[in-house]
């Protein structure tokens, strides 16, 4: 009797020693999955996170409002009117572009880049675009579009003149500079404008023989009159011909892309050019070669527009006077 009585004491035992180490078997099982459920609500929440800052956008129409009231008090400086993009409707240049449309069209720095309109400047494209000017002077256009490069403001400016366009970042560090501000947060007033380097088109007041440092660097894309720019060019490569006396008829034109300028009835004074960006190419005959002046040829060299700007059309008496000089030319097309 007393064996079975050990017996059965012991086989209760046995028993209470695994129903307890089920359970706590089952409690280990259990705070584990509870542990690996934490984890996975806290990585997809850090995962969330991580995407809402991704998909932050980097343009609203605070920022547009603000780069719209800048170009407003920019282009007024550069005695220029822009168009600006407003969304809906095709922005069309001289070159026969059209934007935002085109932009799968264009280069960017010489190479095809994937670029593209995006309203909120995060989108699928290398080159986000969110805002488009362009300015038509004397058939020449300065198209500038406002875009985020891998998350960073920068500004392209295309003044093509014949082409498909190849986009260029801005040399106007006005521009680049304001569009960081804003892009930043930053809000825009007139009176961020009060610093010499803001006002690129500034001359000095008290010495009107000399350009202050911001009109000596002032961006060459204020300078988009073809026929400005021809005169600055021939001051400097035909200096013994003075365009300056209003008894000189001087004659110019444009074709295939690029624009003559002849003074008299002397070919010999022939010179044609085009621009990109802010290098001159300009053809003029090679007489050292030739007999006689229609055996000669057309000899191609360069030039720097920031340069020619910063010698001829710097103060006020200089832009004066290169402007009478451009009001005589003939348009001969």
């Amino acid at each position: 009797m007393k064996i079975k009585r050990m017996q059965l004491a012991t086989a209760l035992g046995l028993s209470f020693l695994i129903l307890t180490g089920c359970s706590s078997q089952g409690n280990s099982s259990s705070q584990k999955s509870a542990a690996s459920s934490q984890n996975t609500t806290e990585k997809k929440a850090t995962e969330k996170k991580d995407t809402e800052k991704h998909t932050m956008p980097n343009w609203n129409a605070k920022k547009d409002t603000d780069l719209e009231s800048y170009m407003k008090d920019w282009q007024s400086q550069m005695n220029q009117s822009y168009q600006k993009y407003d969304g809906k409707t095709d922005l069309k240049t001289s070159d026969g572009m059209t934007y935002p449309s085109d932009l799968s069209k264009v280069k960017v720095e010489g190479t095809k880049q994937s670029i593209g309109w995006s309203h909120f400047g995060n989108g699928k494209y290398r080159y986000n675009i969110v805002a488009i000017y362009n300015y038509e002077g004397n058939n020449q256009h300065i198209t500038y579009f406002f875009a985020f490069h891998k998350g960073n403001p920068v500004v392209l400016v295309d003044q093509s003149n014949g082409g498909m366009p190849d986009l260029k970042e801005t040399e106007n560090s006005d521009l680049k500079e304001n569009f960081d501000d804003i892009a930043d947060g930053k809000s825009y007033s007139a009176s961020n404008q009060s610093s010499s380097e803001k006002s690129p088109n500034q001359s000095t007041d008290n010495n009107s023989s000399t350009a202050n440092d911001s009109s000596s660097k002032q961006s060459t894309e204020s300078v988009s009159d073809p026929k400005i720019q021809a005169v600055l060019i021939y001051q400097q490569v035909k200096p013994d011909f003075d365009i300056s006396d209003p008894n000189t008829d001087v004659h110019f034109t444009e074709s295939d892309g690029k624009y003559s300028i002849a003074v008299g009835s002397s070919s010999a004074s022939d010179v044609q050019f085009n621009i990109e960006g802010d290098t001159v190419h300009y053809w003029q005959l090679d007489l050292s070669s030739a007999e006689t002046v229609p055996d000669a040829k057309m000899k191609e060299a360069t030039l720097s527009l920031s340069n020619l700007v910063s010698k001829y059309y710097a103060t006020d008496e200089q832009k004066q006077s290169v402007q009478t000089i451009a009001d005589r030319f003939y348009d001969a097309r």
